[in-house]
């Protein structure tokens, strides 16, 4: 692009539009009138005609080769008409010399304020643009790895659900991490994936059983998984429907906060712990009575106490939440899930 436009400038200066004026026949008649048949020479000693000194070009491919000064015969003048001729050419040439400076001036501005397109300006120019899209992508990837989280988790909270419903006791410790911790109602607390099976098979026998009621419903969840994607807690609401045919039935709720770390690339319970909200029988209903905290069992005493002393309902207690108040950034009832350090 630059050469065409130093080629441009090259043939519309000034200077050049004079050479080809002065070279020309009609130029030639203008300063060299014809008096008489014979030629007059101008009266300045040596001077046949008049030079003319050319521009220097900045690319002397596009400059026609010539000397430094070009020669444009003056010839046949009229008496006494030689040395106007001759100064009126000399001014002429000073001026169209320095007018042909401007094409030259305005080029080397053009060529300063536009940086040349160097093949390593071209290669820096591509490992930016390379290293943009990859930088993209990386937030790309990183965006639905953790909507694959959010649903690893939503679902691993209703597994567990499901798997209480039915009593699979080994199914439910699964989930947990090899160092899980539960923590349920008022029983206490127990560490380590073994203690959590020991805990899940002290419930009932194992497995599904006629006459049997025991839907487990973990609803509500609120997931927030940690900025390094390697945990997470998850708040849920429980209800409880729990029967016996031809014996007793049980309304109950609860909220869960539980803590979930991925080992070994998969999502496991961490932390488990429910809190009782209220159980009571179905025919009185929660408008009559409520159950008290449920105490530890005495044939599986925990590790630990419960982490947290309360009361459930009628007594108005929240359960600690994981995360504050999105708006307004109130922590009123704030509290993370940890689970208590296990004792010495």
């Amino acid at each position: 692009m630059n050469i065409q436009i130093r080629m441009l400038i090259s043939t519309l200066s000034p200077f050049s539009l004079w050479d080809k004026f002065v070279g020309s026949e009609f130029g030639r008649t203008q300063f060299a009138r014809r008096g008489t048949d014979k030629e007059v020479r101008p009266q300045k000693a040596g001077m046949r005609g008049i030079f003319i000194p050319a521009c220097s070009h900045p690319d002397p491919r596009l400059w026609p080769p010539a000397s430094h000064y070009r020669l444009h015969p003056c010839s046949r003048l009229p008496e006494g008409e030689g040395d106007k001729c001759a100064r009126y050419l000399e001014i002429e040439s000073v001026i169209n010399y320095l007018l042909c400076l401007i094409p030259a001036a305005l080029l080397i501005l053009g060529t300063a304020c536009t940086p040349p397109q160097t093949p390593v300006t071209d290669a820096m120019a591509t490992t930016a643009a390379i290293a943009d899209l990859e930088a993209a992508v990386a937030t790309a990837e990183l965006e639905v790895q953790r909507l694959q989280d959010f649903d690893d988790l939503e679902n691993l909270m209703s597994i567990y659900g499901y798997y209480v419903d039915k009593s699979m006791h080994d199914d439910v410790a699964d989930l947990f991490a090899r160092d899980g911790v539960v923590e349920i109602l008022g029983r206490g607390v127990y560490y380590g994936q073994d203690r959590v099976r020991q805990y899940m098979h002290n419930l009932s026998q194992a497995g599904p059983k006629a006459g049997s009621l025991f839907n487990h419903m973990p609803l509500q969840p609120v997931i927030h998984v940690a900025p390094d994607g390697q945990t997470a807690t998850v708040r849920a609401r429980l209800i409880v429907m729990f029967g016996i045919l031809d014996a007793s039935a049980q309304w109950g709720a609860g909220v869960y906060e539980n803590d979930f770390i991925k080992e070994d690339g998969v999502w496991k319970i961490n932390y488990l712990h429910g809190y009782q909200t209220f159980y009571t029988l179905y025919e009185d209903g929660w408008a009559k009575k409520s159950s008290a905290i449920f105490a530890p069992y005495e044939r599986l005493p925990p590790d630990a106490p419960q982490s947290v002393a309360y009361d459930p309902y009628p007594a108005a207690f929240v359960p600690p939440f994981h995360y504050v108040n999105p708006v307004s950034g109130r922590s009123d009832y704030y509290g993370h899930p940890h689970p208590p350090p296990r004792p010495q």
